[in-house]
């Protein structure tokens, strides 16, 4: 059953279907790009994961809010559109390290840019910025 027929069976969108990456050809690249890195949590990870791999449970602390399950399915979607690398070590207890892809690493100028402007825009209307680092570098 192609993809295409799973939709029309159970009348799902892409994003319904929990593709981030729609095989469909994509009528805006802005579309395409918001895509790979929207939603509530991409961008936190990305943000956390800047300075180096991070393992599942450092990466948990940092984000608040965020429950165990959709970290998990986060991290991915992620690595399943090639912005994060997932490394496994052969060690007991198993670690798992999690580290940014050079396509992730492009990314952070940009949401350093959308993270400016979303602090002015808090700013301007009087709520309070998190995290406190100024900006994704």
């Amino acid at each position: 059953m192609s993809r295409d027929d799973i939709l029309k069976q159970y009348k799902l969108s892409a994003a319904e279907l929990g593709n981030s990456i729609s095989k469909e050809p994509m009528q805006c690249a802005l579309d395409y790009a918001f895509g790979r890195i929207g939603g509530k949590y991409k961008g936190r990870v990305i943000f956390n994961l800047r300075k180096g791999p991070l393992r599942y449970g450092e990466l948990k602390r940092r984000i608040s809010g965020v429950m165990p399950k959709m970290l998990t399915q986060v991290l991915r979607d992620l690595e399943r559109d090639g912005l994060i690398i997932r490394t496994k070590f052969k060690e007991v207890p198993l670690r798992v390290e999690y580290e940014l892809t050079p396509d992730a690493i492009r990314l952070v100028p940009f949401l350093n840019l959308i993270s400016g402007w979303g602090r002015e825009q808090m700013s301007i209307n009087g709520i309070s910025a998190y995290p406190p680092e100024d900006d994704f570098s």
